[in-house]
């Protein structure tokens, strides 16, 4: 059975604590989409190949695997390209990570650049998990 997991803030840091223990049979998370307000006010030229953003890194406290990131290790749920033109970011083949845990009371999700910078959100940001 999987369950969806819907966080949203108005930065690059999202919480979420369950009012009881949330069972997770198979130990597995990953990362479906991010839906964001644009992070900057200006116009720019759109390269050829048509992407235009900042790569993001998705840090989860819950995950199990840690990637080496900016001489840190961080708990790494995925790696996106946050998008100025397109507010919204699906991940089409989700990467499902290990859990540390059996049950979740909370999950701490933050949304950072290669350089380690939490990424500076206009209005929102939407983050869209699924648990196994």
């Amino acid at each position: 059975m999987e369950n969806i997991i819907i966080i949203s803030s108005q930065t690059g840091e999202l919480n979420i604590n369950f009012d009881q223990a949330l069972k997770v049979e198979n130990r597995r998370i990953a990362l479906l989409s991010i839906a964001h307000s644009n992070t900057r006010r200006r116009a720019k030229r759109v390269p050829k190949d048509g992407t235009l953003g900042d790569t993001a890194l998705i840090y989860c406290d819950v995950v199990k695997e840690k990637t080496f990131v900016n001489n840190t290790q961080q708990r790494c749920l995925d790696f996106v390209v946050l998008n100025d033109l397109a507010n919204s970011v699906e991940i089409q083949n989700p990467i499902y990570h290990e859990l540390r845990v059996n049950d979740l009371m909370s999950i701490n999700i933050q949304i950072r650049s290669l350089n380690g910078e939490l990424f500076q959100f206009s209005d929102f940001v939407v983050v869209k998990l699924a648990l196994k």
